[in-house]
C-alpha cells in the first residue's frame, strides 16, 4: 500500500504533526513495502531511497527519522531481528494519529489551564489599567519606567504619608478616587495618613474626592466614624471650600487611585476592598497613564454628587459618637 492511497484526512494530518524529514521517511517505507512486501532493514531502506531519489542519505539520518516515527507510534519495529527491521501500515499511521492527537489535547489542557489563571489574575486588576497597558503596547508606547511596587496596606499607608504628603505646600492639589474603606483598616480608628491629609488641606491644600459607593448612609457612617479621632480638624477641612467629596455608584468603570498635583501617582492595581496591591509613579515616567487617569476622573467628578453637607449632617446625629 503507497502512503498516498491512505484517506485524504489522515494524510492532511501528518502533514501537520511530522517534519519533512519523518513525512519522507514514512512515505520512503511505505512505498518500498509496496514493492517487497515485508519488514526492511535501514540498510535496504537507504538502497531504496538512493535508487529511487537518486541521491545518498546518510544512516545516521534515517536512523533519527526512523527512530522518531517509532518513539511516536507511526511504525512498528521487529527489535528481535538483527539487525532491527521496520514496517509501516495503514494501522501504524492511525496508532501514530491518535497518540499525536492525544498529545495535542493534554497540552491544550494545560494551556486553558494557563489561560484561566492569567484570566483569574486579570480580573483582579483595575478594568481601566488594563486598557491603558494594551493600548500603549498597541502604540507601541513604553510602559512605565520606573515605579515602586506597593504589595501591603501597610506599604499603601507609608507610601502616602512620605512619597504623596511628606512636603507639600499650599496650593497644591490632591486628587482621591476610591472607596470609602480606601484607609480603613484592623486598627478601627484614623492613623497618621489620615491626620497628613486632613492637616493638608487645613494648611492650605485643595483635597478632590471621589468615593465609589453601594451603600451610601452604611458606608459614609463607617468612614465618619473612623475618622473620629481626627473629627474636628476634618470637620473643619470639610466645611472649608477646599475639600470637595463627591459620590459615584461604586461600579463605576475607572482607576482607583491618589495623585498630588501632575506630579505623582499611587494607582491601586486590585480590585480589593481595601488597596494592598499598587504601584507609585512620577508622571514623567508614564504620562500617557497619568493623563488619562486624571482625565478619567475629572469627568466623573462633574458627575458625582457633593455630600460634604451630607456628611456634616450625619456627623451630628445622636448615633454616632
Amino acid at each position: 500500500m503507497l502512503l498516498d492511497n491512505l484517506p485524504r484526512n489522515q494524510l492532511d494530518a501528518l502533514e501537520i504533526v511530522l517534519s519533512s524529514s519523518d513525512m519522507q521517511i514514512l512515505k520512503a517505507l511505505f512505498n518500498a513495502q509496496s514493492s517487497i512486501h515485508k519488514y526492511l532493514t535501514c540498510d535496504e531502506l537507504n538502497a531504496y531511497i538512493s535508487d529511487k531519489d537518486e541521491k545518498e542519505v546518510t544512516k545516521t539520518w534515517i536512523y533519527q527519522c526512523l527512530n522518531s516515527l517509532e518513539n511516536r507510534g507511526f511504525i512498528h519495529v521487529d527489535i528481535l531481528a538483527n539487525p532491527r527491521k521496520y514496517m509501516a501500515s495503514a494501522e501504524t499511521v492511525s496508532v501514530g494519529l491518535d497518540k499525536a492527537l492525544r498529545k495535542r489535547m493534554r497540552e491544550i489542557d494545560y494551556e486553558l489551564e494557563t489561560l484561566e489563571q492569567s484570566i483569574t489574575e486579570l480580573k483582579s486588576l483595575d478594568s481601566t489599567l488594563v486598557t491603558s497597558r494594551f493600548k500603549n503596547i498597541l502604540t507601541g508606547r513604553s510602559e512605565i519606567k520606573e515605579y515602586t511596587i506597593i504589595v501591603t496596606s501597610d506599604d499603601f499607608r507609608k507610601a502616602i504619608t512620605t512619597q504623596l504628603l511628606a512636603n507639600t505646600k499650599k496650593g497644591d492639589v490632591l486628587h482621591i478616587i476610591d472607596r470609602p474603606a480606601l484607609l480603613r483598616d484592623s486598627i478601627g480608628q484614623s492613623g497618621i495618613a489620615e491626620k497628613m491629609i486632613v492637616e493638608f488641606v487645613n494648611k492650605g491644600g485643595i483635597l478632590k474626592t471621589l468615593l465609589l459607593v453601594k451603600d451610601i448612609q452604611s458606608e459614609l457612617e463607617m468612614l465618619l466614624n473612623f475618622l473620629g479621632n481626627i473629627r474636628d480638624s476634618f470637620l473643619e477641612g470639610l466645611a472649608s471650600n477646599r475639600m470637595e467629596i463627591k459620590i459615584l455608584n461604586h461600579r463605576a468603570n475607572t482607576y482607583r487611585f491618589l495623585s498630588l498635583n501632575n506630579e505623582k501617582m499611587i494607582l491601586i492595581l486590585t480590585d480589593s476592598i481595601c488597596p494592598d496591591k499598587a504601584i507609585l509613579f512620577d508622571r514623567e515616567d508614564n504620562s500617557i497613564l497619568f493623563d488619562d487617569a486624571l482625565k478619567n476622573f475629572n469627568e466623573l467628578f462633574e458627575k458625582g454628587k457633593n455630600i460634604s453637607e451630607m456628611m456634616m449632617k450625619m456627623d451630628q446625629e445622636p448615633s454616632l459618637p
